[in-house]
């Protein structure tokens, strides 16, 4: 089933220069004739980059606090008060960042179209175990009628205006996977490869690090998806981390992108992603 055409997208962007990325607007562009409507929620944003996409979005301006998920509260807060009628419930809400390159953007939307849902169920990319177990807020899918649980509802509305991203991870990347877990929302996540990899009992895990410490080789399986699977994130929905590119942390091999793109357009993507 097609959920895309009842689906609100809410989009948080960031750019240290006001400026609107190219994958961006390819981004709008492939989305727009199948989503319901689409929001940008805007911490910083020029005159002239909205004029590149005010056809597809409606566009919001906020001042820089809170990072992502606060945008995320302004966006849903929006459609709250726009969209009161009964049919409301029947729809869905999908939030999506700008810390994520969109190198595919058809590729994505296959993806979405794939996706499979029910009523008590939150969708997401990615699940990662660094500092514990969470879904990936870069990309969360979920019914609308989850708001009708109070504290679902008051998660997104209660968030704060932090500005350190340290407290913004704990109290809601980490703390909304909590949050579901504790009031029996299931999770289900489009990319599984990592979740297969990791260890299905104690006597694999243990193991799993034997072999590990054997080879001197990292624990993958614990990481950052986004870093260590990027490849095959890539070949499935089209997307790389725009940290990966512009600051690769963890010094994961990235010779791999001259399998996919010309050393022209990577030229290009780096430059994308070190001036956001």
């Amino acid at each position: 089933m097609n959920y895309l055409n009842k689906t609100y997208l809410v989009f948080a962007h960031y750019h240290s220069n006001g400026k609107i990325r190219e994958d961006i607007i390819n981004l709008l562009k492939t989305l727009k004739p199948h989503f319901l409507k689409i929001i940008i929620v805007s911490t910083n944003l020029n005159k002239e980059e909205k004029q590149k996409i005010s056809k597809y979005a409606k566009i919001i301006i906020r001042k820089n606090y809170g990072y992502d998920f606060y945008s995320y509260k302004v966006g849903i807060r929006n459609i709250l008060k726009k969209e009161k009628n009964k049919k409301f419930s029947s729809k869905y809400i999908l939030l999506l960042n700008s810390s994520i390159l969109f190198l595919d953007t058809n590729k994505f939307l296959r993806q979405l179209k794939k996706m499979k849902f029910n009523k008590n169920c939150v969708n997401a990319i990615t699940q990662s175990r660094e500092i514990k177990k969470h879904l990936q807020s870069y990309f969360i899918f979920f019914p609308v009628s989850l708001l009708e649980n109070n504290q679902f509802l008051n998660f997104w509305l209660k968030i704060r205006k932090f500005t350190s991203r340290q407290i913004i991870i704990n109290k809601y990347e980490l703390g909304f996977s909590a949050l579901t877990d504790k009031i029996n929302i299931k999770k289900n996540f489009l990319f599984t490869t990592n979740l297969k990899e990791y260890p299905s009992n104690i006597f694999k895990l243990m193991f799993l690090k034997i072999l590990i410490k054997i080879k001197n080789s990292k624990k993958i399986f614990k990481k950052n998806p986004t870093f260590f699977y990027w490849e095959e994130l890539f070949k499935q929905f089209g997307i790389i981390k725009v940290e990966l590119i512009r600051d690769n942390p963890h010094n994961v091999n990235l010779n791999n992108l001259y399998k996919y793109f010309s050393k022209k357009r990577i030229i290009q993507i780096q430059n994308a992603a070190k001036s956001n």
